[in-house]
């Protein structure tokens, strides 16, 4: 019973985590996150191939 209440919350607060940015800037994005959008991926990339 307590690890199934564990579970549910957990996957509560990481749906939560998943949809905030969209709740938060619903209208546009502020520019530094789309500066980051497109900058991240190359450099997470580059990270992984170091």
């Amino acid at each position: 019973m307590t690890s199934a209440v564990l579970v549910a919350v957990m996957a509560g607060v990481t749906i939560l985590l998943r949809f905030l940015p969209f709740l938060l800037f619903r209208k546009k994005a502020p520019p530094y996150i789309s500066y980051l959008g497109r900058v991240l991926p190359a450099a997470i990339i580059g990270m992984l191939v170091i």
